[in-house]
């Protein structure tokens, strides 16, 4: 996505997959860091951590 404030819904969307799926092929470290997450967090890391990330991301955003 080349310009994320264009679409914040969109970026924010892509934003949670990435957090809660990783993606290992393009990001390996955080891939592994996305798993340790979810290990030590357990649902909380999904229901929770990333709905805040996610927001905090869109409010950045909307100011820039």
């Amino acid at each position: 996505m080349t310009n994320p404030s264009a679409d914040l819904d969109k970026a924010a969307q892509l934003v949670a997959k990435f957090l809660v799926e990783g993606d290992k092929e393009l990001a390996p470290t955080m891939s592994a860091q996305v798993e340790q997450f979810k290990k030590s967090l357990g649902d909380k890391w999904a229901t929770e951590y990333v709905p805040a990330i996610v927001e905090m991301f869109k409010m950045a955003l909307a100011k820039s």
